[in-house]
């Protein structure tokens, strides 16, 4: 593996879910999420220093065994419901000692089955591709745009957000929370102007059938226009 000076990875992994407790740190098939999260990135052949950001000392503890830099804890106001992961990134960007880097990776710990194959894949891409940014993970809706509706909280409002038939419209997509892979140059508006590029899937397969590692299939391409 050829070290990343450029890369960094940062890998958010807050203590308090209500869903589901410490479900970072479960054992999914045997291994934690995040243990599951350092397995891709070996795979991928990504030798990148991993910045973790955690609020809790178990998650923290698993981190050091998986030998990430884990330099802070992350203060209670970026350990809420309402915190978003582009405050938190920031937060550890902030708090990380090796300087600038050029890219940086985020991936989330509760995405377990991605497999090395896309992040490698996302890497090569940015190599590759001048007009591209970056590279965010994404997964067909399973109903058609015509099936999608704004509701009020009072279930009250309903709005359909699309017209026409379903056959007039493309496939919708959504951000899966696999990958989230930007460069420096890359700013709120270039992330968003997308276009479909399919990534290879845990088996390195260009695309998969089985409902488990469907929604990992896909991914969109970021491009800069």
């Amino acid at each position: 593996m050829a070290n990343r000076k450029d890369l960094l990875i940062v890998v958010p992994a807050r203590a308090g879910s209500k869903r589901l407790p410490q479900k970072n740190v479960r054992a999914l098939a045997g291994k934690s999420l995040l243990a599951r999260t350092a397995e891709a990135i070996v795979e991928a052949g990504l030798d990148a220093p991993v910045l973790l950001s955690t609020d809790g000392e178990r998650i923290a503890a698993e981190g050091e065994r998986l030998g990430w830099l884990v330099p802070f804890r992350r203060p209670d106001n970026l350990a809420t419901d309402d915190a978003t992961t582009d405050d938190v990134v920031l937060h550890a960007l902030d708090h990380f000692a090796g300087g600038d880097p050029a890219q940086v990776m985020v991936l989330q710990p509760t995405s377990p089955l991605r497999g090395g194959a896309c992040l490698r894949a996302a890497v090569d891409l940015l190599a590759r591709r001048d007009d591209v940014d970056a590279v965010i993970g994404m997964a067909a809706m399973q109903l058609p745009p015509t099936r999608l509706f704004l509701v009020g909280a009072d279930g009250r409002g309903l709005t359909r957000l699309t017209t026409g038939l379903a056959e007039n419209h493309g496939p919708a997509w959504g951000a899966d929370g696999r990958i989230y892979f930007s460069s420096r140059t890359a700013d709120s508006e270039t992330i968003w102007s997308i276009k479909p590029f399919r990534l290879p899937t845990h088996d390195g397969s260009p695309s998969a059938t089985n409902p488990e590692t469907r929604r990992a299939a896909y991914a969109e391409e970021a491009a800069g226009e």
